[in-house]
Parts: C-alpha cells; structure tokens; sequence
C-alpha cells in the first residue's frame, strides 16, 4: 500500500464520489493546488476544504497528510496489539495535554472491540445512547434523518456517541458503515457508570473530549446548527 493513501483505501472511487469527497493522496492534493483558474466544489464543506489545502500547500506541502484527519495506519493485516495500541493512542491525543496516561488507560481498558461490514448500522437515529466508540479503521458515515442529504464522514481516530451517553439523549443522527469493513473500540453505558464510580477522573476526560468537539463545532464556519439544530454526532 502507498503510504502517502489515507484512512479510506478501502473505499472506492465511486463511493467517495457519492460522498461528494475526492480519492487524493498527499502528491495528487499538492498537484491540485498548483493549478490556476476557478474551482467549483459541491458543497460549501468541501470548497472550505479545497480551501484550506490551497492555503497549507502554499507554506508547506508535507503537512497535508494531516488535512483530512487521522490517517490509518493499519491494515486488515495488523495485529491486535497493533489495533490496540493504535486506539490507545488515538484516544491519548483526544484528551487534554495534561491528562495523565495511567488514567486514560484505565479508560481504555474498558473498551472491547467491535467490527461492522459495509452497509452495516452502528445505530439509528432516535435510538437509545448506549455506548461510545473510537473509530480504529474503515470509514463511516453520519447521516441525519429527514434532511436533504445531510451528512458527514467520520474519520479514524475520532469518538462518536459520547454526548448521548453523557447528557442520556437518544441517538441525533444514524451511523453506519461505508467501507468493506470498520473497526471500532466501544465503551458500553455499563461500563461508563462502573468508571464515574470507580474512576471519576476518567469519565472526566469523556466530558473534556465532549467539550472540545462542541467548541470546535461551533465555531466552524460551516455549521448548520440553525438548520439542522444538531452539533455533534
């Protein structure tokens, strides 16, 4: 495999089309980025993209890699250590800086693992919120309910499904599985009300990552939460 291709190799072209998001590695964005003239995207999410990269391709090329989020380091070939210590780490760099790494352990000990197949449900809108889940490998979607093709891809590296189990809200959008196959860590209800007893600090570092994907949000200027008066996944 490349080692330039990102997190979602295993998905095709046409796919990703449907998506309204491009197959590119780190040489094609740069190519991209050189040419002249106007651009049209299909949306304002992806212009803000086409944007952006133009910008970093501008000071430094390299650091693209970095654009369309964590890039996936593993394959269907990788260990289970491997797997572990790569969700592990993901979940390290979703925490403060200042988090203590014996505590973010005991926080990932509670995870188990989980695999989906392509067009596989992790949950429905409007379901209860039952667990948390880091994204390990494969892609999937967020789609919500009764709008006009709203959705929006969720990379390896991130959490979903934190705030409905810390607020106790049913699920805002539905989830699923875009590629061949996605693996995911997931921390269950039970498991979380075990750790706020015997871990508070912890659960603390939930509600801190909760935090920052609400303020980042927010706070970018292409959300839509007069639209669809959802934030988070």
């Amino acid at each position: 495999t490349n080692e330039n291709n990102f997190f979602y190799d295993d998905i095709s072209n046409e796919e990703m089309g449907l998506l309204g998001v491009a197959k590119v590695d780190s040489y094609d964005a740069v190519q991209a980025m050189q040419c002249s003239g106007s651009h049209v995207s299909i949306d304002l999410n992806t212009g803000l993209i086409y944007a952006e990269n133009y910008l970093i391709a501008r000071q430094d090329p390299n650091q693209l890699d970095d654009t369309y989020g964590a890039r996936n380091k593993l394959s269907r070939t990788s260990s289970l250590q491997e797997e572990r210590q790569f969700a592990l780490g993901s979940l390290m760099n979703l925490c403060p800086i200042q988090a203590e790494r014996t505590v973010v352990e005991i926080l990932f000990s509670k995870f188990e693992r989980e695999m989906y197949k392509k067009e596989d449900f992790i949950w429905k809108q409007g379901t209860q919120s039952t667990s948390i889940k880091i994204v390990v490998r494969g892609m999937l979607i967020s789609i919500l309910e009764n709008e006009a093709g709203t959705f929006e891809t969720i990379s390896v590296g991130n959490t979903i499904g934190e705030l409905g189990v810390i607020e106790g809200v049913p699920r805002i959008s539905t989830v699923k599985c875009m590629s061949e196959e996605a693996v995911v860590y997931s921390l269950t209800l039970e498991k979380y009300k075990e750790l706020a007893e015997s871990c508070p600090k912890a659960v603390r570092l939930l509600d801190l990552i909760c935090i920052s994907y609400l303020s980042a949000r927010v706070q970018h200027v292409s959300n839509r939460v007069f639209e669809t008066r959802c934030l988070p996944i």
